[in-house]
């Protein structure tokens, strides 16, 4: 477990939790570079890395289903418009994130 502080109090982290925070940051920052990309003309880049199907098992949330995914990506796709070059800004995207899946994840499954 890793300890984060929060408001000056420390904060465990379990494992599992500290490793989906630590793929959806990964996936804010390459979906904000490859849309600068395509926003300077660049497109179709068959070498984007995709952590989706990654994140959503870490979660529980991989369904199979193209509607899950595209929820997926619709969310990540609005945090990573947000993320500044920052840490702070990441992290709080990042969490931000983490929590609204873990949200539909209680709605869908029960808590």
């Amino acid at each position: 477990m890793k300890t984060l502080n929060s408001k000056n109090r420390p904060v465990k982290i379990p494992v599992s939790v500290d490793l989906a925070l630590a793929l959806i940051r990964e996936e804010l920052k390459i979906r904000k570079f490859f849309n600068t990309l395509r926003e300077v003309g660049i497109e179709d880049c068959y070498y984007q890395p995709d952590l989706g199907t990654l994140i959503l098992k870490s979660l529980g949330l991989d369904d199979g289903t193209d509607e899950t995914f595209y929820r997926y990506s619709d969310l990540m796709d609005k945090h990573c418009r947000k993320i500044t070059p920052d840490h702070t800004s990441i992290m709080k995207e990042a969490g931000r994130v983490y929590r609204e899946l873990v949200k539909k994840k209680s709605m869908v499954h029960g808590p």
